[in-house]
This record gives structure tokens, sequence and C-alpha cells, in this order.
């Protein structure tokens, strides 16, 4: 026992809990060896919160200190632990509040519950705006085009980017109603489809009128039998009238 120290094999130790003060003329601690020195470790429950404190944290396996707060030297922690930012075994980064994780950044994404950018907000797979009654635009840089899957929208029109048709589906009794008018496609003979489906609709200004596809021939919209020219009405008018009187 020398003073207040107790040495004994290779331990020093004090007594009452009394603090080892190591104080050099040079201020300067000067361990020579190829090993390495242990800390104190303990849990979140054994910190003394003593400032310059050094510690590792037994808890979150973390090396720590004290100031006005405990300070993670690994990582971004708050004083408890329960947020923080960290990294896993496979080069992931954990973002972690109150204990949940609530995002991930891998390699090739961004995972997180709920992102909120601007009046924007994305939840699963909802997109909507923060203020209600607020406008959500998907504008393209400058000539380019907003694709949705197999169609694209610039300015006042939907392009088709797939062979297939464009399908405007009802669920159940609903039904799809226009407003105002409803220009349907036009062309001549030399411009029909190839293999036109059935139902299809256009109108032909080599015959001026609107035509469909029975899913044989061509025929008149209006009803079976073919246009009938003004000179034409005009001779049965003609008939009749010196028949009936």
């Amino acid at each position: 026992m020398v003073d207040d120290l107790y040495i004994k094999d290779n331990n020093i130790r004090t007594e009452n809990s009394l603090d080892i003060i190591l104080s050099t003329k040079e201020n300067v601690l000067d361990i020579d060896t190829t090993g390495a020195v242990k800390i104190p470790t303990g849990s979140l429950a054994e910190r003394t919160n003593t400032i310059s404190d050094v510690r590792f944290d037994t808890n979150f396996n973390i090396f720590e200190g004290f100031a006005t707060s405990n300070i993670a030297f690994s990582g971004v922690y708050s004083d408890n632990r329960q947020t923080r930012v960290t990294t896993d075994n496979n080069d992931n980064i954990l973002f972690t509040v109150q204990d949940l994780e609530i995002g991930k950044i891998t390699t090739d994404s961004l995972t997180v519950d709920q992102l909120l950018a601007d009046e924007i907000q994305i939840d699963g797979n909802v997109i909507s705006t923060v203020n209600s009654n607020a406008d959500l635009d998907l504008i393209p840089n400058g000539t380019g085009t907003l694709k949705i899957k197999d169609l694209g929208i610039n300015d006042n029109i939907i392009y088709n980017t797939h062979s297939g048709g464009i399908t405007v589906a009802n669920i159940d009794n609903g039904y799809t109603k226009f407003v105002g008018n409803v220009v349907i496609p036009t062309g001549g003979d030399a411009d029909r489809r190839v293999n036109p489906e059935i139902g299809e609709t256009r109108w032909n200004i080599d015959r001026q009128y609107m035509e469909v596809w029975n899913g044989t021939q061509w025929g008149v919209a209006t009803g079976g039998g073919e246009a009938v020219s003004a000179d034409v009405m005009n001779e049965f008018l003609n008939l009749y009238t010196l028949v009936l009187g």
C-alpha cells in the first residue's frame, strides 16, 4: 500500500472510491507499449456522466465520451441512443428513430417509411400534397414527355408508346362520360387499319360518313344500307308525289 493506493499483482486500486490521478511534469502521459489500453466498460445504466469521461458502452458496443451530454465516437447517436444513424456489415446505412428503423440506404436504393419533400408526401404507393386542395404538378423538363408505363403525356396530348390500343375501362356499372365534344379519328379508305377491331369507328373523308368495323367489313355507322345522296332522295320524292298525288 502506498498512501491511498493498493498495489497487488497487476492491479492498482484506491480505497473509498477515490480517483486515481496520473500527473506528469510535461502534461504528457506516454504509454510505451505495442499492445492496447483497456478503458472502462459498462452499460448505459453504469455511466457516471462526468466531464471528460471516456468509456466503452456495452449496450451498443461503441466508444463514447461525456461533455455536456454523452457523445458516441462512431455513427450518429442521440444522448439516449434511441435515435441514431449507423451502418451494418452489408455496407448499408440505417436510420433509427425511437428504436424503430425508419429508413435504409443500400448500394442501389433508398427505403423509407414515408418521404416528405417540400409540399409533396410519398407514403407507400400514394403520392399526395401536404396542403389540402393543392395541385400536384408532374412537369417534364424542356420538351421532354411525362411517361407512365406505355403512355406518354406532353401538353394536351396523350401518346400510346405500345403497339396495342389505349383501354378506358369501367368498374361494375361505371361509365365514361365526355363533356363537350369528341373528335373521332379521320382518314380515307387507304388509312384504314389492316387489322381493325370490332366496333372500331372513324370518319371516312373519302365517303363522307362515319363508318364502323363489324368484324367482317366496314359499314355506315348510322345503320344498315348505304347512304342516300341528295339526287337519289329527290327522285324518290318526285316518284312518291306522282303516285300519291
